[in-house]
Order: C-alpha cells, then structure tokens, then sequence
C-alpha cells in the first residue's frame, strides 16, 4: 500500500485552519479582510495598466499628435476587420508606412 504524505499534510493543514479560525472569530475577519485587500489591490493594478494603455492610445490617435516621432512604420495586426483596419487606415493618413498582417489572404487583399 502505498501511504500520500501530501494528503495526510494537506488535511493537517485544512483541519488546523478550520479549527483555529472556528474558535478565533477576530483571526477569521483578518484573514477575510486581508484576501479582501489583496483581491482590491489586484483590481486596482490591472485598472491602472489599462488606464496606461488607453491614455498611450489616445495620445497616438488625437487629432493634431506627431505618430512620426514613433518612427516612420507601422505594424498593424488583425488589419482586415474592425479596430486594426481603423488603426491602419488612421495610421496611413497621417502619413506612416504600414505593415499589415492578417490570417485571412483574401481579407488582406480587399484592404
């Protein structure tokens, strides 16, 4: 027979967990508040890193931004449909070379 050391661990564990927090209802609220923080704090760094992407999109695509300081190309993916075919016809009217990258040949062609 072959005896799981992990599981014997893994249960030690929970069972000692329940059994403290059962009987420690201010150790229980800390825990609780902590994963609550931690989920919050988490939410909060991928609200940020988006807001930092939208504001760097916005600051390439106003009207009247020099795109040009970037560099004279382009690479624009998914450029057959919706936002990439925006981006690329944005692009080429202010002026940059675009390279335009699409799974679907006939697609590209038609742009």
């Amino acid at each position: 027979m072959v005896h799981n050391c992990y599981a014997d661990t893994e249960a030690a564990v929970v069972g000692f967990v329940t059994e403290y927090l059962t009987g420690h209802a201010l150790a229980a609220k800390l825990v609780g508040w902590f994963f609550l923080c931690a989920a919050f704090y988490g939410l909060f760094k991928a609200t940020m890193a988006v807001i930092g992407h939208v504001r760097g999109l916005l600051r390439m695509l106003v009207p009247g931004a020099n795109v040009k300081k970037l560099g004279e190309w382009a690479v624009v993916t998914g450029a057959t449909d919706g936002i990439g075919k925006g981006y690329a016809f944005e692009l080429a009217r202010q002026g940059m070379n675009i390279v335009l990258i699409s799974r679907t040949q006939s697609k590209l062609d038609a742009v």
